[in-house]
Order: C-alpha cells, then structure tokens, then sequence
C-alpha cells in the first residue's frame, strides 16, 4: 500500500475521506482539487473557479444577525436583573445595545474587512454596498422597536439612526478606499495598519478633544448637548440618548447634535465620492 491519498469515488464526500481528485469541467478540461467546492463540486458553466461567489456577504450577514440576536437577548437580562422590567432599567440596557451595533459598523466591520484580502474582480465600492446591504436592514428593526420598548420619541430615533448611517458610509468609504478598484486576483489590502489607524483617529478624535476642551473650560462637559461626543461612535449614543427626564422630558436632540450628524455624514460622503472615482477610473484603465 503506497503512501499516497486513495483514490475517492464520490467526490461530495472528499471533505471526510480526503483530497478530491481532479474533476472534468463541463466545458472539458480537469480541475484541480482547489478550484472545488467543498463537496468536490466543480463551478458552473461558463466560470473557471468559485470566486464569483467568494464575495457574497451570506457568512457576514449570519454572523451580524447572530450577534444582534445575543446582544438583544442581553439586553432584556441586564434590563430584568431586578425582576419586572422597568422602562427606566430597559432604557439602560437599550443605550448599550445600541452602542454595540454602532461600534460593530463603524468599528468591528471596518477592522475585518481590512484583515482579508481583496475580492477577485470587485471593486471596494461593490464590496461594500453588499456589506451595507445586509448590514443595516436588521439594524432599523432594532432602533425602531425602541419606539414601544424604550418610549424614546421619533426624533431621538431618527437622530440615532442618522448617526449609524452616517459612520456606516465613513467606515464604508474606508473600506472602499482601502480595497480600491477591482482586481483579477486576490490580493492583501495595502498597508492594513495604516488603514487601521486612520479609523481608529476618526472614531477616538472628538472624544479625546471633548475631554481636553474640557480640561481648559476647568470642568467635564456632562450638562447640556456636546457636538464633540456627538461626532464619535463611542459616544453619541450616549450623548443622543441621555437620560433628560430631570428636564421633563426622555431624552432632548439639540441643534448641535444635528449638525455633528450632518458633519459626520459629509466625510463619509466624501470618502465615497473618491472612492467611486477610483473604482471608475480603475476600471476605465482595465478596460
């Protein structure tokens, strides 16, 4: 008996028995085992490998939902700790539910993606619509329950769905710069450090100066809306959402808040814009 794999018969069960042989393509020719699917499957008509498929978002998609799952399901623990659940304990527990789904867009989805390589034949800006796509559609059911469960009014809601948005396309044209115009193979992402410490400067900048301007005013800026907390994902939630009712009311969305919004939604605007020029002009000088 040689040293060599045994031959497989039946190649969807290669992934238990071991290395597939190579396999006849329907437009003739054999396969190498690494062009396969898992179960020895060779591509359909017309392709030469699987790689149309590599960048579809499914395993994105399922571990988000499955994260947004956990995180929900915390959030009644920690909200019924004490027992009945209270509006005031549940909106609590809501502040850090959201903040985990901002800083997974704006922070845990942009850092991934800067660890893979980049996607055969696609662009950074294709890569990232089907990102968003299947990134924010469950969000919006989340924020928007808090309707009912947390009694927050509509503005607060659109304020914190502006927010998400918002470093959804700052960390969407991040990743779309990072990954650039499409190209034929896979290729790690140029200087991935670099990239990361340009996001980890926009998500840590306004907080970090929100603290020093309020070194040099001589107190911590804790009374009335701040821009600056309102400019990061770290914080806004926390700045948008505060608990107000001291005031006579929920929670309160200044002028201010507005505007760090609309800011925050203008760079991530831009980072788009120059990444949609250089996905066209790569594709222009491809063609």
């Amino acid at each position: 008996m040689s040293g060599d794999a045994p031959e497989i018969e039946n190649p969807e069960l290669g992934l238990l028995m071991g290395p597939p042989a190579p396999t006849k393509h329907a437009e003739g020719g054999s396969l190498p085992p690494e062009e396969l699917d898992v179960f020895g499957k060779p591509p359909p008509p017309g392709t030469r490998d699987w790689s149309h498929r590599k960048g579809e978002p499914r395993m994105l998609a399922f571990f988000w939902c499955m994260i947004l799952l956990a995180a929900t399901l915390g959030t009644f623990w920690i909200a019924g700790r004490g027992g009945l659940i209270s509006t005031e304990s549940y909106r609590a527990a809501a502040r850090g539910l959201l903040l985990v789904v901002t800083l997974g867009l704006a922070v845990i989805w942009p850092v991934i993606r800067l660890s893979q390589l980049r996607p055969i034949r696609e662009s950074g800006v294709v890569v990232v619509l089907k990102d968003i796509a299947v990134l924010l559609v469950p969000v919006q059911a989340i924020v928007w329950t808090q309707l009912f469960l947390a009694r927050w009014p509509v503005s607060a809601l659109l304020a914190v769905t502006a927010a998400i948005g918002a470093w959804s396309l700052v960390a969407g044209g991040l990743v779309a710069l990072a990954i650039g115009p499409s190209r034929d193979s896979a290729e790690p992402i140029s200087k991935p450090a670099a990239w990361t410490l340009l996001l980890g400067f926009l998500v840590l900048a306004a907080p970090v100066a929100s603290v020093f301007v309020g070194m040099q005013a001589g107190v911590m800026l804790q009374e009335g809306p701040n821009w600056l907390l309102a400019s990061s994902p770290v914080t806004v939630i926390h700045e948008l959402l505060r608990d107000r009712t001291g005031e006579g009311v929920a929670v309160r969305i200044e002028e201010q808040h507005w505007a760090a919004l609309a800011g925050t939604g203008a760079l991530g605007l831009l980072m788009a814009h120059i990444a949609i020029v250089r996905a066209v002009a790569g594709r222009r000088q491809a063609a």
